[in-house]
Formats: C-alpha cells, sequence, structure tokens
C-alpha cells in the first residue's frame, strides 16, 4: 500500500510511509486530457488517490460518467515546496 498515514502525524514530523504514487483519472478526447472530478458536499473534488483501495472506490463513478477515460499512474515524487513558496514571496 502506498499511503498509510497515521492520525496526528504530519509533514513535519518523521513518518515512516510515504506518498510515493499518486493515480488520476483522466478524461480523454480530441481536445487534449484533464483531471476527471466530481461535485461533493463541499464543491468540486479531483478524481485522485495515492492507493489502489481508493482507485477502485472511484471507478464505479468513473464508469458511470460515460466518457473515455485513462486511470494514469505518477511515481516520480519532487518536493518543490520551498521553490514555490519563494516564487510567492
Amino acid at each position: 500500500m502506498v499511503l498509510l498515514r497515521k492520525k496526528g502525524s504530519g509533514c513535519g514530523e518523521k513518518m515512516k510511509e510515504k506518498i510515493e504514487q499518486m493515480f488520476a483519472f483522466v478524461a480523454c478526447d480530441e481536445e487534449g486530457e484533464g483531471v476527471m472530478g466530481f461535485k461533493g458536499q463541499d464543491g468540486w473534488m479531483p478524481m485522485v488517490g495515492a492507493d489502489m483501495k481508493r482507485v477502485k472506490s472511484l471507478l464505479p463513478l468513473a464508469l458511470s460518467m460515460d466518457i473515455k477515460f485513462r486511470i494514469l499512474r505518477f511515481e516520480k515524487r519532487t518536493d518543490i515546496t520551498d521553490e514555490f513558496v519563494k516564487e510567492r514571496i
């Protein structure tokens, strides 16, 4: 399993397990690609996940949308926090 986050663990604390890959449901058409999403109680939610349990839970929703899609896996982990924050200051 890719993500197992213990309650109370945060990014600044020592964590044994990290997100090493992400999965995204991506709609495909002649104009290109885009991350699929759905409207939840608090607004739009992207159809992404860090483990297969989440991917499997989203699959029925993706199939019900009746559009062409792919499930893509992204594996390279790069922390860009510091450089992104510097650009914003």
